[in-house]
């Protein structure tokens, strides 16, 4: 795993706030103490130095994720907008976490998340802000899913299929080929009328994420729309209407499709 290096001035990589980073600072050096403190209670009860050790790191694992997780407010924003999708306040909130001095890693991630959201409320200046971003230095497998996605939504269709290749070849792992099925299935439903067998079957709509829940409506709406077949369709977008989500993007298809049921 690549390590970020700190940048001169800058808050440390994964930090988003000089509160937050005070924070998880402070957290640190308490969480250094306990592990002294438990690695000196476990050795003087087992009297072992090998089990002592391995609670110590353990422990010093686990609290590090934990301080990493609470001191990421851009994860936090990210979160909350998956639970309430509302927009406004995720814009509001990321540029309010852009006015700090973020590392330039970190506030790469922003816009990288912040893009692959607004694609459903603003093509254009989504695909805008996609071209300021760059490969990061870690979770490359997310950004070459999204670089993918990105081709699409520019019917950049010969190239995104040449990608979806490419990463198959380089992530080789379930979660991984998943991936790479779901974005040559969403390749397969804009960019061809082929018929899709038990496509419902691949295309879920999961209770506990609304967000997925209205893209993947949208794609079930935009494979049958295509394809003539008016009936699913007007199913999936008034789905999508009822949601009243505001994604605007996929709210003018919504309205086409909705048009036809008049």
């Amino acid at each position: 795993m690549a390590a970020i290096k700190n940048e001169q001035g800058k808050l440390p990589y994964g930090r988003y706030s000089k509160k937050s980073n005070i924070i998880a600072n402070i957290s640190s050096v308490m969480c250094g103490f306990l592990i002294v403190v438990l690695f000196i209670l476990i050795h003087k009860i087992t009297n072992k130095l090998g089990i002592s050790i391995l609670v110590a790191f353990a422990f010093f694992l686990v609290s590090t994720f934990v301080i990493s997780v609470l001191a990421n407010l851009a994860n936090k924003v990210l979160v909350d907008f998956y639970k309430d999708l509302d927009f406004k306040k995720l814009e509001k909130s990321y540029q309010k976490i852009l006015t700090e001095n973020l590392h330039s890693e970190s506030r790469n991630i922003i816009l990288i998340d912040f893009a692959n959201v607004l694609l459903n409320y603003d093509k254009e200046r989504a695909l805008l802000l996609w071209k300021n971003t760059k490969e990061p230095s870690l979770n490359k497998h997310i950004y070459h899913a999204l670089k993918i996605n990105f081709l699409i939504a520019e019917e950049k269709y010969d190239e995104a299929a040449s990608l979806i290749e490419s990463y198959r070849e380089l992530y080789k792992g379930k979660v991984h080929v998943n991936i790479a099925n779901n974005l040559e299935l969403g390749l397969k439903i804009v960019s061809s009328l082929e018929i899709i067998e038990d496509i419902e079957k691949h295309v879920l709509l999961p209770k506990n994420n609304r967000f997925v829940k209205i893209t993947n409506c949208a794609n079930l709406m935009r494979y049958f729309y295509s394809r003539k077949m008016l009936e699913q369709a007007i199913i999936y977008a008034n789905i999508i209407k009822k949601e009243n989500v505001g994604c605007t993007e996929i709210d003018k298809l919504v309205c086409e499709v909705l048009k036809k049921e008049m």
